[in-house]
């Protein structure tokens, strides 16, 4: 018996929409919205969330996203649902990715569903509705329906560099968007699918063969790449061997850099204007302008620097975990933090949230603009096995955290930290025996006009010493710092100069003076592999009092009167009205230190006045906050 056929959908006319049938209540319930062939099992259009509800976000109560094309056309926004599914299948016929074919016993033809979202702008504001057709790729079988599926994603520290770059040269940075891109090229393999939900030409037809790559194949977003790197050499762009998805223009006179994730591309340059002109020629392009938001990041500029801020992703995050009213602590993790390694609780029966989606949103957080919380989220992360309720309460502790530095920003594009300015700056440190099985934690941050990468990390191995686990984290580091100067040099064509610094004088000594001690015989010999680029030249070693040390953000968990001179250097400056009271009183008494004094002076000219009238014992007697590291 043939399947009912999907309803007519006209955007112009009104549409009775049916009322809800069981198959999108109930998943164990077949859809029968969807062709179906004699042999095949057909699994539900529906999408499971493990997630628990009751700590989901509001706004995902406001306004759930249909997860199924009936849920579309029942719910409250049907008509524009309507419209976006029509949007789709005009581009779909516009790109020709489909023929109808006759169905036969060989033909084993692949689902696909529709995937709705609201898109919202920088603002957090919804800016339209968006449908997409995909295909089920995970039926798909290698060797016979899919082979080589590698695709390369861009790396944040290349799109922090391309910020970076235009910025100090003063070149406009700006933003467009590929249009339909996975379809504009056919795949290697032969593959069919069935109607689609809402695709009412061809009545006679139920199996179509594919023409072009579409949404959900794993063979898409390599097709796509492999056109779009192709494009742009023509274009008279070329791909960095470090990080294909930065391109730099070939001809060095009129510069022009470009960052590619999948769809979006990022560039700034002296030929901006052509460059779109050339690059609409070959797609169909949306030209975003000036960029303001991007990856869930809002980008503004000034003259002084670039500022990538997430406060709108921090919100939601806040509001996720119902914390967005509590008070900021003055320090990523509780002050017994290193009592969480030796527990042997039993994980509580009912978890009172995702702890593992908890850690993701704090990692992205963390590799977008939060260098700071690098210590406090790889620490966490040693717990996602099996989290007791001490654990649940620190990861709460560190999220509670980020509430009073929302509105912190990542600066890019400053000079006072590089001598010179083609200088690569490295900032190495270890805390010995930091993480569980008496493991160290190893922190690296690379500067180049801004903090362009950082990693904190436990090491696999037991190291025997501090000196020995610092010696370890220099040639971690001198890794980074490889990679981010050869990524450079491709970028800007000249040869830079790299410096990385230290507070262990022992290892410097041992990295420099290779001698034979009888406390350094067994480091592994890849471990050795600072000392031939020192031999080089390659990079320079300096020694770095430990108060300097920016590199102590990601292996220690620093109170907030030690961790604001290193925040000044990485991120915008603070301000205390946006910080919780505990967190404002702890940087009031931060003022004593004189390493922080200029710091909190100069974003609060109360706290100035009130430094010369009162004598510092009074201060101190009134405001005795110590640190909590």
């Amino acid at each position: 018996m043939a399947p009912p056929k999907s309803p007519e959908i006209t955007a112009e006319e009104p549409v009775d929409l049916p009322p809800l049938s069981p198959s999108t209540l109930n998943p164990k319930i077949v859809n029968h919205d969807v062709p179906m062939v004699k042999g095949y099992s057909w699994i539900p259009e529906h999408e499971i969330d493990t997630r628990p509800k009751h700590n989901a976000n509001l706004a995902d109560h406001l306004s759930l996203d249909p997860k199924t094309y009936i849920q579309a056309l029942n719910s409250p926004d049907g008509e524009e649902w309507i419209k976006a599914i029509n949007v789709e299948l005009k581009n779909m016929a516009k790109h020709q990715v489909w023929s109808p074919t006759e169905e036969t016993n060989h033909i084993k033809p692949l689902s696909t569903t529709w995937v709705f979202k609201r898109k919202t702008g920088e603002n957090g504001n919804l800016s339209k509705f968006k449908a997409r057709l995909c295909v089920w790729g995970f039926h798909q079988k290698e060797g016979v329906e899919y082979n080589e599926v590698f695709s390369l994603a861009g790396c944040l520290s290349s799109l922090r560099l391309l910020l970076t770059l235009c910025h100090i040269n003063r070149f406009p940075i700006e933003q467009m968007d590929v249009r339909c891109a996975f379809l504009n090229r056919m795949p290697e393999e032969v593959l069919h699918i069935f109607r689609p939900s809402g695709y009412t030409d061809h009545p006679e037809a139920n199996v179509f063969v594919l023409n072009k790559s579409l949404y959900g194949l794993k063979q898409s977003p390599r097709c796509w790449h492999q056109v779009l790197k192709r494009t742009l050499t023509t274009i008279g762009l070329s791909p960095c061997y470090t990080d294909p998805c930065l391109y730099y223009s070939q001809n060095r006179n009129q510069p022009l850099w470009l960052f590619v994730h999948v769809v979006d591309l990022i560039f700034g340059g002296t030929w901006n204007s052509l460059f779109k002109e050339k690059i609409k020629s070959f797609f169909e392009m949306e030209d975003l302008g000036a960029i303001k938001y991007a990856l869930g990041i809002r980008i503004t500029q000034s003259k002084e620097s670039i500022c990538l801020i997430q406060d709108k992703f921090i919100k939601q995050i806040l509001l996720e975990f119902s914390i967005e009213k509590a008070k900021a602590p003055p320090s990523p993790l509780p002050s017994n933090y290193k009592e969480l390694r030796t527990l042997t609780l039993k994980p509580p029966k009912q978890p009172p949230f995702n702890f593992r989606r908890a850690v993701g949103l704090l990692q992205y957080l963390v590799q977008c603009t939060r260098p700071n919380l690098s210590f406090a989220t790889s620490f966490i992360s040693q717990f996602l096995e099996s989290p007791c309720e001490p654990h649940y309460q620190a990861l709460i502790h560190t999220l509670k955290y980020i509430s009073g530095m929302k509105h912190f920003s990542l600066k890019l594009g400053q000079n006072h930290l590089n001598h010179l300015k083609s200088e690569i700056v490295g900032f190495t440190d270890s805390d010995w025996g930091g993480g569980t099985e008496k493991k160290s934690f190893s922190g690296s941050l690379i500067y180049f006009h801004g903090a362009l990468g950082w990693r904190a990390y436990k090491k696999k191995v037991v190291a025997l010493s501090s000196t020995e686990a610092e010696y370890n984290a220099m040639t971690e580091s001198t890794q980074d710092l490889a990679w981010m100067k050869q990524i450079v040099q491709e970028a800007i064509g000249i040869t830079c100069t790299c410096t990385l610094h230290s507070d262990n004088q022992t290892a410097i000594s041992i990295a420099s003076n290779p001698i034979y001690h009888h406390g350094t015989q067994h480091i592994e010999f890849c471990l050795h592999f600072i000392r031939n680029h020192l031999k080089n030249k390659l990079v320079r070693l300096k020694y770095l009092p430990t108060a300097d040390m920016l590199a102590d953000l990601l292996t220690k968990n620093l109170s907030i009167t030690k961790t604001l001179p290193h925040l000044k250097k990485i991120l915008s400056n603070p301000k205390l009205t946006t910080i919780g009271v505990p967190m404002r009183m702890t940087m009031f008494r931060a003022y004593l230190n004189p390493t922080t004094y200029p710091v909190v002076l100069e974003n609060h000219p109360v706290l100035l006045l009130l430094s010369l009238i009162l004598p510092g014992s009074l201060l101190s007697l009134l405001f005795p906050f110590g640190d909590q590291d």
